[in-house]
């Protein structure tokens, strides 16, 4: 992106109160429960450029190439649907169904604005969005590289 001067979204996704499904459903169907969640993901991106893949335990990323935050929010909002509408019991959850929490940036990469702040944007938002209440979607813009210069 940095080559074409393009722009570059990431989501980060995380299945909020995951470790508590675990215990009272079991690792079998928490096992399920993520390829369930890895499906809305797929579902979510739609051309060849865009990667969603897991990104730890309970997380899930997507790349997202020459998309800009209006792009990336409307990517994320149809994950918060897809995954809403499986309607997979979480009975201590708000909703009483497994929910995820999405952080959300975008960046115009250049030499001096590393994919590490990218993703500690990304993840700023994404803790931000657990901290509000959980399904929620919460974007934060990157900063400019001159404030981060000290």
């Amino acid at each position: 992106m940095q080559r074409e001067s393009a722009i570059l979204s990431l989501i980060i996704c995380d299945i909020d109160l995951f470790k508590l499904y675990n215990e009272i459903y079991g690792h079998e169907e928490g096992d399920e429960g993520l390829r369930k969640i890895a499906q809305a993901m797929r579902s979510a991106v739609k051309r060849p450029g865009d990667l969603a893949a897991r990104y730890g335990g309970d997380k899930f990323s997507v790349v997202l190439p020459r998309t800009d935050a209006s792009g990336a929010i409307t990517v994320a909002k149809h994950i918060q649907r897809e995954v809403l509408a499986m309607k997979i019991p979480h009975s201590r959850s708000p909703l009483n169904y497994l929910t995820v929490s999405i952080g959300v940036s975008m960046v115009k990469p250049t030499l001096q604005m590393t994919s590490a702040v990218l993703i500690s944007t990304t993840e700023q938002a994404l803790a931000q969005a657990k901290q509000e209440g959980r399904n929620q979607i919460i974007f934060k813009k990157v900063p400019d590289i001159d404030s981060l210069i000290v």
